[in-house]
C-alpha cells in the first residue's frame, strides 16, 4: 500500500487555460484568519458581514438578516458550478461530480413514495437529470424512461426497501451503484486522481461505517453490506478489525496510512460515543490529497480540487453559522472546522 497517498501523473494541455482561472480563483478562498474572525464575531448578522468583502459578499444585497445565510451559499455553490461546467472539457468528469444529485434524488423520491409523504423540498437541481422530469417519473412509476444508472438504482433501492422496511438498507443500496458509476466513470477517464480520490472516499466510508456499526453493536452482515468496493483496504483486513475488541482495532490499520485517521478519533468513538472528531480527521486526511493538486500545471485535476474545495468552504461557513445562530461557543465550532486549502 501507498506510503501516504496513491500518486498521479497529470499532464493534459486541453487544460491549460482552466488550470490559469484556478489559480486566480484559488487566491480568494477563504482563509483561517477569515473564519477565526467570523468565530470571534459577537453575532451572526456581525459573522455573515466578515464575508461582505468576499466573493459572497455580492450576493447579499437583499438579505433581511443572518438567518438567510443560505441564500447566500446556495447563490456561490452555483456560481462554481457554473463555472465548473464552463471549463470542463470531459463529460465523464462532469457526470461524476454532478450525479451524485441525482442518486440523492433517487433516494428522496424513493423514501417518499414508501412513506407516502412529500419530501420534494429536499430534492437537488443540480444533477444531470432533471429533478421535475424525475417526480413525474415516479409518479407514474415508468422507471424506464430514466437513465440506465439511475433507473437501476431506483429498482434495487426498492428492492431493498420492500424486503427489509429499512430505509437505510435503501440508502445502502443506491449508494452502493452510486460509487460503483462513478468510480467506473474515473476509469473511462484513465485519470488517476480521479480513480484515486473515489478509492480513498470508498477507503473512509468503510472505516466510518466500520466505527458505527460496532458502536451500535450490529451485527457483521450489516457491516459488510454496508461497505463499499474498489478501495485501496482489503475487505479480510475490514473483517478482521470489525471482530477485533474496540483495543485492537487500531492495530488493524497500523501499516496503512489511515492509522492517523483512527488514532485522531478512534478513542473519542469508544470514550463517549463521538464521531465528530473522527470525522473530521478524515476530512483533513482528504484535503491532503487535494492539495497535492497544487502541484499541477496542466490537467483537470485543479479545476476538480477547486470545485470541491469551495463545498468544503461553504460547508464550513454553514458550520459557524448555524453555532452563531444557535448560541454554540466558538471554540466549539472552531474545532470542528476542516482545515483549509
Amino acid at each position: 500500500m501507498y506510503t501516504k497517498y496513491p500518486g498521479f501523473a497529470a499532464e493534459d494541455a486541453r487544460y491549460a487555460y482552466a488550470v490559469g482561472r484556478i489559480r486566480a480563483l484559488e487566491t480568494k478562498l477563504l482563509d483561517r484568519q477569515r473564519f477565526d474572525r467570523m468565530l470571534d464575531a459577537q453575532s451572526a448578522d456581525e459573522a455573515l458581514h466578515v464575508l461582505q468583502d468576499t466573493d459572497y459578499g455580492v450576493h447579499m444585497g437583499e438579505l433581511k438578516g443572518a438567518s438567510e445565510y443560505e441564500r447566500v451559499l446556495a447563490a456561490e455553490r452555483r456560481v462554481a458550478f457554473d463555472l465548473f461546467e464552463k471549463l470542463c472539457l470531459d463529460k465523464p468528469a462532469r457526470s461524476m461530480y454532478f450525479s451524485r444529485f441525482d442518486f440523492h434524488n433517487i433516494k428522496v423520491l424513493l423514501k417518499a413514495r414508501a412513506t407516502e409523504q412529500d419530501f420534494s423540498g429536499l430534492l437537488s437541481s443540480q444533477g444531470e437529470f432533471d429533478h421535475s422530469e424525475m417526480m413525474d417519473i415516479f409518479s407514474e412509476e415508468s422507471f424506464e424512461k430514466l437513465p440506465q444508472h439511475l433507473g437501476e438504482a431506483a429498482l434495487q433501492g426498492m428492492e431493498a426497501f420492500q424486503s427489509s422496511d429499512s430505509p437505510r438498507l435503501l440508502d445502502i443500496a443506491v449508494d452502493d451503484l452510486e460509487h460503483e458509476y462513478r468510480l467506473n466513470l474515473a476509469y473511462q477517464l484513465s485519470n488517476d486522481f480521479l480513480i484515486g480520490l473515489l478509492r480513498l472516499k470508498a477507503d473512509i466510508h468503510n472505516i466510518l461505517t466500520l466505527y458505527r456499526t460496532k458502536w451500535l453493536g450490529e451485527d457483521f452482515r450489516l457491516f459488510e453490506t454496508a461497505t463499499l468496493s474498489g478501495g485501496f483496504l482489503e475487505k479480510e483486513r475490514l473483517r478482521h478489525a470489525f471482530q477485533e475488541p474496540w483495543e485492537g482495532m487500531p492495530a488493524r490499520f497500523a501499516v496503512t496510512p489511515y492509522i492517523e485517521i483512527i488514532e485522531a478519533g478512534g478513542s473519542d468513538v469508544v470514550a463517549n460515543g463521538s464521531f465528530s472528531k473522527l470525522e473530521k480527521a478524515a476530512d483533513d486526511y482528504l484535503m491532503g490529497y487535494l492539495r497535492l493538486t497544487k502541484m499541477v500545471t496542466f490537467g483537470i485535476e485543479p479545476l476538480y480540487t477547486y470545485l470541491l474545495v469551495k463545498e468544503n468552504e461553504v460547508k464550513s461557513i454553514r458550520m459557524v453559522m448555524v453555532g452563531k445562530l444557535y448560541g454554540i461557543p466558538g471554540q466549539m465550532i472552531r474545532e470542528r472546522l476542516p482545515i483549509m486549502f
